[in-house]
């Protein structure tokens, strides 16, 4: 399974980037799975006053719903990691994962740079494959650096072996 992962700051472009990316990929018949950072603080957005979520609140560690056509699962985090997350992946016929955030982890990584104040992360951030960036002044990078998403579209599914194969 290939891993694609997509960090910035906040309204980089991230979550616009991976539904593009995602389009793309699923047109060629790839089946994708996404991890998502929710790093707004407080909780993802749930659906309340379900069955579930009555199971939720009276203290389950994990409850699902499985439905025709979609389960969802909710899990306390003590029990869950990206690592984890990608296994499950995996195992049910992934081929490639965009994880959205996260950008400390060590995955093959494209970063989003809106200003050259975001320029910082090229030094702080490992494992970066490739750079974005619609400002045309940002103009150097030690990686490869794309001013056009439709491009960099391109690139990635050109170059997709750079992104860590994982088992």
């Amino acid at each position: 399974m290939f891993v694609i992962q997509i960090v910035g700051y906040k309204n980089s472009g991230k979550t616009s980037l991976a539904v593009e990316l995602i389009k793309c990929l699923q047109q060629k018949n790839c089946k994708v799975a996404t991890i998502k950072h929710h790093g707004h603080g407080g909780e993802p957005d749930i659906v309340t006053n379900t069955d579930t979520d009555k199971h939720w609140i009276a203290g389950a560690a994990h409850t699902a719903v499985i439905g025709e056509k979609t389960t969802e699962i909710r899990m306390k985090n003590e029990s869950v990691s990206v690592e984890k997350i990608l296994k499950l992946y995996n195992d049910g016929g992934i081929s490639i994962t965009v994880i959205e955030g996260f950008k400390y982890k060590d995955y093959p990584k494209i970063v989003l740079i809106r200003n050259r104040e975001d320029c910082r992360l090229l030094d702080e951030l490992t494992n970066i494959k490739m750079v974005y960036s619609q400002d045309p002044s940002i103009s150097h990078a030690s990686k490869p650096l794309y001013h056009n998403k439709e491009i960099l579209i391109q690139a990635i599914q050109q170059q997709l072996s750079e992104f860590r194969s994982v088992t």
